[in-house]
């Protein structure tokens, strides 16, 4: 089920952007991803981040990949509302900077 969601999502992303790749004004896309969940109250964002400077072997189990989450990420939020879990995640994209990956020459 999750490969499907992830497939769509990508293919609907670059079918949207190779359309409009040649526009003559950039254009800002923004991502925006809400996951629900009625599962037990748990807060991703409260845990405190990894320590990245240790070699991998020497840092606890647990936490990295919501750094890198939060790390490339434009906003990150959570909130526990009416028994759910409330996850948002946020990216702005602009057209200039993406048409480098999506240009059929290169």
């Amino acid at each position: 089920m999750w490969y499907s969601i992830l497939v769509e999502r990508n293919n609907l992303f670059t079918d949207d952007v190779e359309r409009k790749i040649s526009a003559t004004k950039p254009i800002l896309y923004r991502y925006r991803k809400t996951l629900i969940d009625t599962g037990m109250q748990y807060d991703p964002l409260a845990q405190s981040d990894p320590d990245v400077t240790l070699a991998a072997k020497q840092r606890r189990i647990g936490g990295l990949g919501i750094f890198m989450v939060k790390n490339s990420m434009d906003g990150v939020s959570y909130e526990y509302k009416d028994g759910k879990d409330i996850l948002t995640i946020k990216k702005n994209l602009n057209s200039t900077s993406l048409s480098r990956r999506f240009r059929k020459d290169r």
